[in-house]
């Protein structure tokens, strides 16, 4: 790509795309996601408009590696980490070196704002290298990153974390209702709980994130949960 030209990498429902960048950095977008590239002389701007990304960053001290989730920032230089938007919160997990991440960032090129509120401008570089770090992870740490509440900061299993770049889905007493929500991200056909209740079930195992249907079948095995209905779309559960 052209020094200064924006590049956009974007997969499907479903999909995942392995992409080397110019400056030798690997990116594995997960499902439905949409990563916005621009690489200077200066720097390397990258803006995760939606979904999850897996950074294994190139080393470069004279250009920051700088990925944008809304107005939050996670820097680093040559590290591993991965990045996922979940609604209006990020999640962001370290796997290798450091990372340093910034509230409010205020970055440049940002799509524009609803109701005709201008674009937001980043801070000038001098400003930006004096502000503090909301928080710095070192490997095997997660950092959930919500606009309500301070950043969040957790050690994790990078195991299941890893998970999704094999296809897979590890779980460790995970409530049904989050582990839906979840499975449906990757498309094909979708699980409905016909009953709120059903999702206060606790879920541990490891799945496919490509085969809900066996999903299913563990499920309706293992718990008082049964097909209330099913078509080539959706599959409805509902209590036994």
């Amino acid at each position: 790509m052209v020094l200064g030209r924006e590049q956009m990498l974007q997969t499907a429902p479903g999909e995942q795309k392995r992409v080397r960048l110019a400056d030798g950095t690997g990116v594995l977008l997960n499902t439905d996601s949409r990563l916005r590239v621009k690489l200077s002389k200066s720097e390397r701007r990258l803006y995760l408009d939606r979904g999850q990304a897996f950074f294994q960053v190139a080393k470069d001290r004279d250009r920051p590696f700088r990925v944008f989730a809304g107005r939050d920032e996670v820097r680093a230089l040559g590290t591993a980490f991965e990045v996922r938007r979940v609604g209006s919160d990020v999640l962001v997990t370290l796997e290798e070196g450091r990372v340093a991440i910034y509230r409010d960032g205020n970055p440049r090129d940002e799509p524009p704002y609803k109701s005709g509120r201008r674009q937001s401008r980043s801070l000038p570089e001098a400003t930006l290298a004096k502000v503090e770090p909301a928080a710095v992870l070192t490997p095997g740490e997660q950092a959930w990153v919500s606009s309500a509440e301070p950043v969040s900061v957790r050690q994790v299993d990078l195991r299941k974390v890893q998970a999704w770049r094999y296809g897979r889905m590890i779980l460790d007493d995970a409530t049904l209702g989050e582990t839906v929500v979840d499975l449906n991200r990757y498309g094909g056909v979708q699980i409905i709980l016909a009953d709120p209740k059903l999702a206060s079930i606790r879920v541990s195992g490891v799945f496919h994130t490509g085969r809900p249907d066996d999903f299913v079948d563990a499920v309706t095995s293992a718990f008082p949960v049964e097909i209330a209905r099913q078509d080539e779309n959706t599959i409805v559960l509902k209590p036994h």
